[in-house]
């Protein structure tokens, strides 16, 4: 069969599939790629409740088998009776798409279809859906279905708006889809994690999105916000208007304990490639009004390592960055405050020298409060204030103050 009737009978099967969601009434449908790069598959088995169709004008089967083909690096398709019933090229791309509206790829549910593609790496795999689809199947892995109508909505509505935004501005288009499956973007587990709670939030939004000056937000969500939020300026970069930081008295703080020695710390350095010798001591130089660290200095025999907002968190894989640090010196809680003993002897070259830290802690000790970086909609404060009375549009003008909710 030409390359060109295949495109023909893609094309009619992309928008017979568009047109069979059933989640949503949303006309535009988003690409999320399961296996791709490191994870893309050697094969991937496809079976569904009804038939499934397949570009290329294969008859329709109820069980399928891609398998990446080493040699060609193009793609076979086998049946259950493992009888080739197409071949594809490599980047030529494959749609599975299912009568009954999903496929279960290797034991796990999607709706929508699929779309395979042989590459260097293997087959790409990619679950095209409406967005109240992917939702339905982000939710329950988001916040717990247990929780309150109100603060379920609330979740679907923001996790909705947090889609829209991520996919106009998506570093994944390189590869070819719109969001992957972890929490780079949204937790995505697809069919097989749903749960009526959440869908049911889900399809009574249904199209709802939060807009700030007419355009839709990217809602941002962390688990608990240790009793004050952030502003996103001291936490990432810029300053966003309908990110405030401010007391959330609906949060109640988790507490958290850290340790880690010097050696630890020092062998975490190292394998970025930097070497300040034997850890010393540790400051926070600079606070942000909730008490978010928003500077950090690691004070080495041989130098310095500065760290700065969230970069802490990571580097230090904190649950947030509202915390102290004590060590065998006490409690740090800034620069000006750190001890720090100067020698006023001229070198050599006649410039001043700062001395190095006599002893040095052995052992440094973080104390924090919350979980995650601290900005827009505290998923703890959600619940809590659906388990007070507050409505979902409530719980959004808190988080995002000077937003509305209203249709995409």
């Amino acid at each position: 069969m030409t390359k060109l009737i295949k495109c023909v009978l893609l094309i009619i099967i992309l928008i017979s599939a568009i047109g069979s969601c059933a989640c949503s009434a949303e006309s535009t449908n988003i690409r999320v790629g399961l296996y791709y790069n490191g994870t893309a598959k050697a094969e991937a088995v496809l079976e569904s409740g009804g038939r499934i169709d397949i570009t290329g004008g294969a008859a329709p089967y109820y069980y399928v088998k891609a398998v990446f083909e080493n040699e060609s690096g193009g793609m076979s398709v086998y049946n259950s009776e493992n009888v080739l019933i197409a071949g594809f090229e490599k980047n030529e791309p494959c749609l599975f798409v299912p009568e009954a509206g999903y496929l279960s790829l290797d034991g796990k549910k999607y709706r929508g279809i699929c779309e395979i593609t042989a590459t260097d790496s293997g087959l790409k795999v990619i679950n095209i859906l409406s967005v109240d689809e992917y939702i339905c199947g982000v939710l329950p892995n988001e916040i717990y279905p247990s929780w309150g109508r109100e603060a379920l909505k609330a979740a679907a509505v923001t996790a909705r708006s947090f889609t829209w935004a991520k996919v106009r501005g998506s570093n994944h288009h390189g590869d070819g889809f719109d969001l992957c499956t972890t929490t780079h973007c949204q937790v995505y587990r697809g069919m097989s994690t749903e749960v009526d709670s959440t869908n049911e939030a889900v399809f009574a939004t249904e199209g709802e999105v939060v807009k700030y000056g007419g355009s839709v937000v990217s809602t941002v969500y962390s688990s608990n916000s240790g009793g004050y939020t952030e502003g996103s300026e001291n936490v990432w970069y810029a300053a966003v208007p309908y990110y405030v930081s401010k007391p959330d008295p609906y949060t109640e703080p988790n507490t958290w304990t850290v340790n880690y020695t010097a050696d630890e710390i020092e062998q975490k350095l190292k394998k970025i490639g930097k070497n300040i010798g034997k850890v010393r001591n540790i400051t926070i130089d600079e606070t942000a009004p909730s008490g978010r660290a928003i500077k950090l200095t690691i004070h080495g025999e041989n130098g310095l390592y500065s760290l700065e907002k969230d970069n802490i968190r990571s580097f230090f894989e904190l649950k947030s960055t509202l915390f102290t640090v004590s060590s065998s010196g006490g409690v740090v809680k800034s620069l000006i405050a750190a001890i720090i003993e100067m020698e006023n002897s001229v070198d050599g070259g006649g410039a001043f020298k700062l001395a190095t830290l006599n002893g040095g802690a052995d052992s440094f000790i973080f104390n924090g409060k919350g979980y995650g970086h601290g900005v827009g909609m505290s998923q703890w404060g959600c619940k809590n204030m659906s388990d007070l009375g507050f409505g979902y549009r409530d719980i959004i003008a808190f988080y995002f103050e000077g937003t509305t909710v209203t249709a995409i």
